[in-house]
């Protein structure tokens, strides 16, 4: 499955190196301004999250490697990332769940709050409160959300 729309941006980030601008700079202008970096876990893995205030979305690093991308969507409190008209051509993300997933397609797997899509080694998980969503991930393969 191929999605297109600004998701690609966020789907071709994933697995790039944080200094290399090319790879990172349409995912950049989609998320920031306003970022924010914090270091956390262990100093030999070096993870960093980055989060972009105007949206609330970040970036996930390991070792100096995007390796997942969160953007919330419909938040009662705090920032929402505001482009969810251009985020998955053919999808209208205020749909509820049952509308999402027919649009999409079958999951591959999913429990009473999320649903979760393999693409080419890459993942792309929907959030869900309510029947709504909440929240959307992509991330590489082994990389926990």
């Amino acid at each position: 499955m191929t999605l297109s729309g600004d998701i690609s941006a966020f789907l071709e980030a994933l697995g790039s190196p944080a200094d290399h601008p090319e790879a990172l700079g349409r995912a950049i202008g989609l998320m920031g301004p306003g970022l924010e970096i914090e270091a956390f876990g262990r100093p030999e893995v070096a993870d960093e999250h980055w989060h972009f205030r105007r949206t609330g979305s970040g970036f996930l690093l390991r070792g100096g490697e995007i390796v997942a991308i969160v953007l919330p969507i419909a938040r009662a409190a705090g920032p929402s990332y505001d482009g969810v008209d251009t985020l998955i051509d053919g999808v209208d993300l205020a749909g509820d769940r049952a509308s999402l997933v027919t649009a999409i397609g079958e999951p591959t797997r999913s429990s009473q709050r999320m649903d979760l899509w393999r693409l080419d080694g890459r993942y792309l998980r929907l959030d869900f409160a309510d029947d709504r969503l909440s929240d959307v991930a992509t991330a590489l393969g082994g990389v926990e959300l």
